[in-house]
Formats: structure tokens, C-alpha cells, sequence
């Protein structure tokens, strides 16, 4: 065996042993540059969000994003209570397999005193959104992100996205949408808080 024949074993037995531990729950996820990231059971649910100090974050109710559904609602009449909110895109076909599992846990969530919102990215347009309103038989409360004002703040780069956030203000993100998985863990979340 020549030498670079034997660091290719001993890369790919590292890469192997880093992503295929003996414990399943110790199991490290391998980016294409060879880094690794944790991606034990706990760390599936997300986390509320805090600042440098670890203090939790309050979600901003004072943004301005447009109604679209209904022209006096505002974001700040879902203040003070517990409320999720679908960030999403009409083209983006994520977010369209996305949607019946939104409206169906919209339902779910209704018995438990949680309210479930829409905000459409700046990138659509009004009558982008109100044809996919008509399209989709959406009966949730929608706003449009007009002026970036919401995902400046809360956008992580990736759409669908689901913010969990409690009566206080307290909010984690759900940054990927698996269906079972994503609406267990929103349902289980908004149950250990009432």
C-alpha cells in the first residue's frame, strides 16, 4: 500500500468513526469541508433564544409587517399570547408541502389557547400572496414582510420557518420542517408551557 493509499484509509476511517459511532445518539453530521456538528437527541429541539448574557429574548411585536388578510390586524394584536408563526414564500415549494401540515397543526393547536400566524417574504409581491391565499383555501392571518422588517430580525436564510413564541414574548425557531417530527415537537413545546 503506498502512503497516500494509507492516509485515505485512515481519513475515511476517521470520517467513518465520527459518523457512525458505536452510540446512535453521539452521531456527528460531516459537512462537505470535513467539519463535524452535533446532532445528538437533544440537540433536535430547538432552544429559546437569548442573548450574550443567556437572558432570554422577547419577540418585537411592534414590527409593522402589511396585513394582508385583513387590513387592521396588526402583529401586535397577537402580543401576550401563544402564537406561532409560518415564514414562508409562495414560490417556494418547501413551503407549499409545508402548508397542510401548518394548517392541519393550526387546528391542533386551536384547543390549546395557541394562535398560528403567517408572514410572506419581502420577494413576494401582494397579489402573489393573495392569489396564493385563494389557491390554498388560507384561513390563517397573513402579513407581508414588505420592508425586511421581520426577517431582519428573526430570518435565519432559510424559509419555511416556524417561531414558536410563549404569552411572555419568550420564542425559539424551528428552522427545519420535518413532518411528524417539527409539528410533535411545536405540540409538545406549547403543552409542557401552559
Amino acid at each position: 500500500m503506498t502512503q497516500k493509499s494509507t492516509l485515505l484509509v485512515i481519513i475515511l476511517f476517521c470520517l467513518a468513526s465520527s459518523v457512525f459511532p458505536k452510540n446512535k445518539n453521539e452521531r456527528k453530521n460531516v459537512s462537505i469541508d470535513g467539519s463535524a456538528t452535533s446532532n445528538t437527541l437533544q440537540d433536535s429541539m430547538p432552544s429559546f433564544e437569548t442573548d450574550k448574557n443567556g437572558i432570554r429574548k422577547l419577540f418585537n411585536f411592534s414590527l409593522k409587517p402589511k396585513p394582508i388578510s385583513d387590513p387592521v390586524l396588526l402583529l401586535s394584536h397577537f402580543a401576550n399570547r401563544n402564537l406561532l408563526i409560518f415564514y414562508f414564500s409562495v414560490k417556494c415549494i418547501h413551503c407549499q408541502r409545508v402548508l397542510p401540515h401548518v394548517k392541519k397543526l393550526a387546528v391542533e393547536l386551536e384547543s390549546s389557547d395557541v394562535t398560528v400566524i403567517t408572514i410572506a417574504v419581502k420577494n413576494n409581491t401582494e397579489a402573489d400572496i393573495r392569489s396564493f391565499i385563494r389557491e390554498y383555501s388560507f384561513t390563517l392571518p397573513v402579513f407581508h414582510d414588505f420592508n425586511k422588517s421581520f426577517s431582519s430580525l428573526y430570518g435565519t436564510g432559510e424559509i419555511p420557518l416556524l417561531i414558536a413564541i410563549t404569552k411572555e414574548g419568550e420564542f425559539l425557531r424551528f428552522k427545519h420542517f420535518k413532518s411528524g417530527k417539527t409539528s410533535g415537537q411545536i405540540k409538545t413545546f406549547f403543552g409542557s408551557i401552559q
